[in-house]
């Protein structure tokens, strides 16, 4: 686990790790735990149970994880896009969400969010 490093190139040479052939990633580019143990070091991070509270204290821009309940590992990131209607506009890969409203996203047992 290397979370000290964050990059995603194309591997023309073949030097290095390669998380698919051609390209090499950092595990911090690919893994939700190393991408948030990355940006702690030098982002401010948060944690909060009530969606609210991320709706609140968050901006376009920065970046909320999310954990399940049952679980005690954050799974997925995605990206704050906006903010309208008291809620906090998403976007991710998973499904290519554009403007997910976060109070939809259901089953969450914490946020952690990371303000770029």
């Amino acid at each position: 686990m290397n979370y000290f490093i964050w990059y995603s190139f194309i591997n023309r040479k073949g030097v290095g790790k390669a998380f698919r052939q051609g390209r090499a990633i950092s595990t911090s580019w690919v893994r939700v735990s190393d991408f948030g143990a990355y940006w702690a070091r030098t982002q401010t991070v948060k944690t909060y149970s009530n969606v609210n509270d991320v709706v609140k204290n968050a901006k376009p821009g920065d970046v909320v994880q999310f954990m399940k309940k049952g679980r005690s590992t954050y799974f997925h990131t995605m990206f704050v896009y906006g903010k309208s209607g008291g809620t906090l506009q998403l976007s991710g890969h998973s499904d290519d969400y554009l403007k997910r409203n976060i109070k939809k996203v259901r089953s969450i047992k914490r946020y952690r969010l990371i303000k770029f």
